[in-house]
C-alpha cells in the first residue's frame, strides 16, 4: 500500500469520524414503556404512578408532619407531576348539593383536632397511612417527569426521616443510568483488557492498541447511526456498542498477527499484503455470519431486539472495512514488529486431555436437555435490577408497607348509566376479587361510596363536575368505573395469572363487560413471544450460516463440522441458564444469538486455514498445523471476550450480570469445542474418507496374495 493512498485512506476515515461522531449529542433514551408497546392498551391514556413510602418518627406530631407537607408542596410544583395523592389531600367528606365537603385531617400541614380519626378510615389506612400513624404513602401521578428533581425535594427531608420511590419511572431512570454507564463507562475498561490480553498474544503495545480501537470506533459509529435514524437506547439497544466491541476487535487482531508472522520473514509490505490476501476471505466470511446471526433479530415481534440486531449487524460490517482498510493503512505507515516474546499454545492433536475434553463436552450435550426442561419463561422489570439495589429494597417496602407495586385495573362497563342496584353487585365483585391469591385490596368509587355513605348514582352526576372530575379521574372515565386491583406481583407469569383470575371472576358478571389492563401485562406480552421467536431465530441462524458455509466451502462435511461449535455452544447457553437457575427473558432471550455470532468466527478461521494448509501437506499434520497457526489467536480472542464480558459483572443491573455470566461461559464452551472437538471430527472424517480405499487395497493385496499361492503350486 502507497504512503500516499494511506494518508487518503486515514485522512477520509478522521474526516467521517468527526462528523459521525458530532450526531452523538443527539442520542435519545428510551423507556421501559416503548420497550414493551404498551399499545391497545388503555391504561396507556393514565399517567405513570410514581409511589413515594415515607417513613417518620410519628406523622402526628406537628414537626413532623409539617416538614411532610412542605415536601408535598415542592413535589406539586415539580414540572410533570400531574397529581399528587397524600394523607394532607383527606378529609371527613360529606356531599353538599353536587360539592365535597368536609372537615379535613390536616390545615396546611398542621394536623386538625380529629386527626387520629384518619386512622379508623379504611379508605385512608393502607393506601395513605400506615395502621401507626408512622409511614406515609405519597402517589404522584406523573407524565416525563425528572425523577432527579424529586430526588432533590426527598433529600431535604429531616434526618430522621427516611423514603423509598417506586414505580415505572424509578424503573426507567435506573435503567437510564445504567445504560449511560454501558456507554461512556465500561468501553474504556473493556478496551484496557483486551489491549492487555493483545499485548501478550502480539508483543507489541502499539499493534495491540489498533484493534480494540478500531472496534471502539466501530462501535462509536454504530451509536451514531442510532441517533441519525432515531434508535432510542434502552436495556437491549444500550449494549450493541459493547458487542461491536467485544465481537469485532478480533477481526484487527487476526490481520495484525498474520502481519507479524510474514514480518519476521518478508518485507514491510509484503507482510503486510500477504496477511491482508490470506485474512480477507475469512474476515469476510466471519463478519458476514456474524452479521446474519444478529439480522435474524429483525424477524422478531419486539422492536427493541430488531433495532439491537440492526445495530450490531451496522457495527460488524464498519469494523470488517476498518479491519481491512484502515488497520493496513496505520501499519503501511509504521513498520510494526514485536518487540517481546508472543503468546503461544500448542494445542495437540491426539493428545489424551482434547480427546477426554471432547468426551466431556459429548456427554454434557447428551446430558443437557435434562437441566433445559426445567428452564422458565419469565419476565419481570424490578429482575432486571440486583436484589441489593435501592430499587429493588424500595419495591419491596412498597410490598410491605401497602402491598402492591405496579397497579393493575378492571375497567367496567355498562349499557346506560351505574345506578343504586349496580352498588350492591360491585360490592360483591370487589370481594371476589380480594379472594384471589395475591390480591392485597382495591381501590375504587365504592371506596367513597361506603365510607361518606354517599349513594353511587351521586358521585356518578358529581364526577362530571369539574370538581369531580379532579377528584375522580382515577376511578372513573366517562360512564365507566375503573377499580385498582393491589397486588404485590411484579412478574409475567404472575401477571398472567392474575389476570385468568379476574377473567373467572368476571364470567359471574354478565351484565357487564370489561377490560383488565396494566404496565405488568406489556410485559406478559413480550415474555410469550420470547420463547417464540428465540426458536425462530435460532432456526433462522443456523440455516443461514449453514447455506453461507455451504457456499463457501463447496463441502457438506466440513459445513456440518464447522457449525458444530455454534450449535454445542447454543444448547449448552440454555443448560446454563437453568444450571443457574436464570429464566429465559428479554435480556437472556439475545445470548445465544450472539455467541453464534462469536463462536463462528473461531470455527471459520481454523477451517480455512487447514483448507489452505491441506494442500500442501498431509491431512494430520494440516489439522496439526492449522492448530498452530489459528489456536494462540483463538484463545487471546477467547480471553479477551471473557475479559470484557466479565465487567458486567460490577455494573447495578442483574440483567447484565447475568448476560455477563452466560457469555463468559459460553465463549469458553465454544473455545474448547473448536479447539478439541473440530480437530477432532476432522481427523476422524478424513480417515472415515480414507477407509473403504484403505478396504479396498487390502481385498486387493489379498487377492495378489492368494493369486500368488495358487502360481507357486501350480508351478510345483
Amino acid at each position: 500500500m502507497r504512503k500516499r493512498t494511506s494518508l487518503m485512506i486515514i485522512f477520509i476515515f478522521v474526516l467521517s469520524s468527526v462528523v459521525m461522531f458530532s450526531f452523538l449529542p443527539k442520542l435519545s433514551y428510551g423507556t421501559t414503556e416503548e420497550l414493551t408497546f404498551r399499545e391497545g392498551n388503555s391504561a396507556e391514556n393514565l399517567p405513570d404512578k410514581l409511589l413515594i413510602i415515607v417513613k417518620t418518627p410519628g406523622i402526628f406530631d406537628p414537626k413532623n408532619s409539617i416538614a411532610l407537607y412542605n415536601a408535598v408542596k415542592s413535589l406539586k410544583a415539580i414540572e410533570g407531576v400531574i397529581k399528587v395523592n397524600s394523607i394532607f389531600d383527606a378529609a371527613d367528606v360529606k356531599l353538599k348539593g353536587f360539592n365535597l365537603d368536609g372537615k379535613p385531617y390536616f390545615n396546611d400541614g398542621s394536623p386538625s383536632e380529629n386527626v387520629v380519626e384518619i386512622l379508623n378510615n379504611p379508605l385512608y389506612v393502607d393506601n395513605l397511612i400506615d395502621s401507626e400513624g408512622k409511614v406515609a404513602f405519597i402517589i404522584l401521578d406523573v407524565k416525563n417527569v425528572d425523577l432527579e428533581s424529586v430526588i432533590n425535594v426527598l433529600k431535604n427531608l429531616p434526618e430522621n426521616f427516611s423514603y423509598n420511590l417506586t414505580g415505572t419511572p424509578v424503573v426507567d431512570y435506573g435503567i437510564q443510568k445504567s445504560v449511560k454507564q454501558l456507554i461512556f463507562i465500561f468501553p474504556p475498561v473493556l478496551f484496557f483488557l483486551m489491549w492487555l490480553i493483545y499485548f501478550f498474544r502480539l508483543g507489541d503495545a502499539r499493534s495491540a492498541t489498533l484493534p480494540p480501537l478500531f472496534a471502539a470506533l466501530a462501535a462509536g459509529f454504530t451509536y451514531s447511526i442510532a441517533a441519525i435514524i432515531g434508535i432510542k437506547l434502552d436495556i437491549l439497544t444500550s449494549t450493541a456498542g459493547l458487542f461491536v466491541i467485544v465481537v469485532s476487535s478480533s477481526y484487527g487482531l487476526h490481520v495484525i498477527d498474520r502481519y507479524l508472522l510474514f514480518r519476521s520473514e518478508q518485507s514491510h509490505s509484503g507482510a503486510l499484503m500477504h496477511a491482508i490476501k490470506d485474512e480477507a476471505p475469512s474476515l469476510f466470511l466471519s463478519a458476514l455470519t456474524t452479521a446474519v446471526g444478529f439480522l435474524t433479530f429483525l424477524f422478531s415481534s419486539m422492536k427493541a431486539m430488531k433495532e439491537l440486531g440492526l445495530l450490531v449487524s451496522l457495527g460488524v460490517g464498519f469494523s470488517f472495512v476498518f479491519s481491512l482498510v484502515v488497520i493496513p493503512a496505520f501499519i503501511s505507515l509504521i513498520d510494526f514488529k514485536p518487540h517481546h516474546k508472543r503468546m503461544t499454545i500448542k494445542f495437540k492433536l491426539k493428545s489424551k486431555i482434547g480427546v477426554s475434553i471432547s468426551i466431556i463436552m459429548l456427554v454434557l450435550l447428551a446430558i443437557s436437555p435434562f437441566f433445559i426442561k426445567n428452564l422458565e419463561v419469565n419476565s419481570d422489570q424490578f429482575g432486571f435490577f440486583k436484589k441489593k439495589s435501592d430499587l429493588v429494597r424500595s419495591a419491596e417496602a412498597s410490598k410491605k408497607a401497602f402491598g402492591w407495586v405496579v397497579p393493575f385495573y378492571v375497567e367496567l362497563k355498562k349499557d346506560g348509566n351505574f345506578t343504586a342496584k349496580d352498588a350492591p353487585v360491585i360490592e360483591n365483585l370487589l370481594d371476589d376479587l380480594h379472594s384471589i391469591k395475591n390480591v392485597h385490596g382495591t381501590s375504587s368509587i365504592m371506596d367513597i361510596v361506603d365510607n361518606f355513605n354517599i349513594p353511587l348514582p351521586i358521585m356518578m352526576i358529581f364526577s362530571r363536575t369539574e370538581q369531580g372530575q379532579e377528584f375522580l379521574n382515577e376511578f372513573v372515565e366517562g360512564k365507566n368505573l375503573r377499580i385498582m386491583v393491589k397486588t404485590p406481583i411484579t412478574d409475567a407469569v404472575g401477571a398472567v395469572g392474575l389476570k385468568t383470575s379476574i377473567e373467572a371472576i368476571m364470567e359471574k358478571y354478565s351484565q357487564y363487560s370489561y377490560e383488565v389492563s396494566s404496565p405488568l401485562l406489556n410485559f406478559a406480552a413480550l415474555n410469550m413471544d420470547t420463547s417464540k421467536n428465540q426458536i425462530m431465530t435460532i432456526l433462522m441462524a443456523y440455516g443461514a450460516i449453514f447455506i453461507l458455509l455451504l457456499i463457501v466451502f463447496r463441502n457438506l462435511r466440513y459445513t456440518l463440522i464447522a457449525i458444530v461449535p455454534i450449535i454445542g455452544t447454543t444448547i449448552m447457553n440454555f443448560a446454563y441458564m437453568a444450571i443457574f437457575g436464570l429464566n429465559l427473558d428479554v435480556g437472556t432471550s439475545i445470548v445465544a444469538g450472539v455467541l453464534m455470532g462469536l463462536i463462528i468466527d473461531y470455527s471459520i478461521h481454523l477451517m480455512l486455514r487447514y483448507r489452505t494448509i491441506e494442500k500442501e501437506k498431509a491431512k494430520a499434520m494440516a489439522i496439526q498445523k492449522a492448530m498452530d497457526d489459528i489456536g494462540p489467536v483463538i484463545v487471546a480472542s477467547g480471553l479477551s471476550l471473557g475479559a470484557g464480558f466479565g465487567a458486567l459483572f460490577f455494573t447495578s443491573m442483574k440483567i447484565y450480570s447475568d448476560l455477563a455470566l452466560l457469555l463468559v461461559f459460553g465463549v469458553t464452551t465454544g473455545v474448547v469445542i473448536t479447539l478439541f472437538t473440530v480437530p477432532t471430527l476432522l481427523r476422524l472424517s478424513e480417515f472415515a474418507k480414507k477407509s473403504p480405499s484403505i478396504r479396498r487395497g487390502i481385498r486387493m493385496n489379498k487377492k495378489r496374495a492368494s493369486a500368488a499361492t495358487v502360481g507357486i503350486d501350480h508351478d510345483n
